[in-house]
């Protein structure tokens, strides 16, 4: 069994492959999730690849992705990836504007020129989950 197949039956309390008279039998689940892996690898690997030569930012979805942790932009242009989902803080959160907040107090910033905020943003709708967040 090699360790993807070991991550799948990890993460999907179930099995990857079933062993037949015939030889190995790869479950139809277990090659939906590979490939929604396969495509999520690609993406990072150019998403990365694109900062680090300098030629663009990166969208808040691909740094949710990269970082595999949800993604928010505070009223005063913060940018911070979280260790737990957040909600909106108003009206002052702990000394701050208003902002985003997530109950597990765990924040990592992120550098405002490695994402690319489009033109008549709105902070309240940042919030950007990685690829597979929701479904955990």
């Amino acid at each position: 069994m090699t360790e993807l197949m070991k991550q799948y039956e990890d993460e999907q309390d179930r099995i990857a492959v079933v062993e037949h008279s015939t030889g190995k039998v790869y479950l139809p689940k277990y090659g939906e999730w590979l490939e929604r892996k396969v495509l999520s690898l690609i993406d990072k690997s150019e998403a990365y690849d694109r900062l680090m030569s300098g030629q663009a930012a990166m969208t808040l979805k691909e740094i949710a992705n990269f970082k595999g942790r949800p993604i928010t932009v505070d009223a005063d242009g913060a940018i911070n990836a979280h260790g737990a989902e957040p909600h909106l803080a108003r009206g002052g959160f702990a000394g701050y504007s208003d902002c985003w907040a997530n109950d597990a107090d765990d924040y990592e910033e992120i550098p405002e020129s490695f994402v690319e905020i489009p033109e008549g943003f709105d902070w309240t709708t940042s919030l950007t989950l990685p690829d597979g967040w929701e479904e955990a």
